[in-house]
């Protein structure tokens, strides 16, 4: 692809990835990443794996119910490639963990599934101008955006109207509209790591699978 050459592949190569949260979202964007050769992925993830994540949750298997899925996620990637380093971490991300967990990576791809771990690392993208990839998905809908400096979590959902703590058991999620989701997130992470144009900083790319229909709202910063 002329777009990335061997000089794109290089940078690939060299970019330091971190993954919050390896279930709907963190499973297919892992898989590509690491699939293209990104050469340092942070996984952390302090959750294990249950029967109910299966149908979207794609690196996990049956015989895998009740382990963390930071580590299977590990193992399945690094017999994917293992040219690749690969960290993975059982943890939660917090205030108080989130500068040792994050200063070696230079973006931050947001898969998590609760306000709190969203607007902790939206903050710390903030606050060092390190770009953070959110993505968030519910029944055949979801969103995409890059926060930094000049935009976070705060800004898109303020406090009176954020997003409920709801879960997938609740709300009810399928499983390729995760996948979808997530491949729109990797997306993000290339055009980053390439330097190219059109990362959604300062937008937000909205698509719903069920209408067929995908927009971009501009947003003010």
């Amino acid at each position: 692809m002329p777009e990335i050459g061997f000089a794109g592949q290089d940078k690939i190569s060299e970019a330091k990835v971190l993954v919050i949260g390896a279930g709907g979202l963190g499973c297919p964007v892992l898989l590509y990443l690491a699939g293209m050769g990104v050469g340092t992925l942070g996984i952390v993830d302090n959750d294990t794996v249950h029967l109910s994540n299966l149908h979207r949750q794609i690196l996990y298997k049956e015989i895998d119910i009740g382990k963390p899925k930071a580590e299977i996620a590990s193992d399945y990637i690094r017999h994917l490639n293992s040219s690749i380093h690969i960290i993975p971490l059982v943890e939660r991300i917090t205030n108080n963990n989130i500068e040792s967990i994050c200063t070696n990576y230079e973006i931050i791809v947001d898969c998590t599934d609760n306000v709190e771990s969203r607007t902790t690392l939206s903050n710390y993208g903030n606050r060092l101008d390190k770009p953070v990839v959110f993505g968030a998905v519910q029944q055949f809908e979801g969103m995409v955006t890059v926060f930094n400096k000049q935009f976070t979590f705060n800004n898109l959902f303020p406090e009176n109207s954020i997003l409920p703590n709801t879960s997938c058991a609740q709300e009810g999620i399928l499983g390729h509209v995760a996948g979808h989701v997530a491949c729109l997130m990797v997306n993000e992470v290339v055009k980053i790591i390439l330097g190219l144009e059109g990362v959604l900083s300062g937008k937000l790319l909205t698509t719903n699978l069920k209408s067929g229909r995908q927009r971009i709202f501009f947003l003010n910063t």
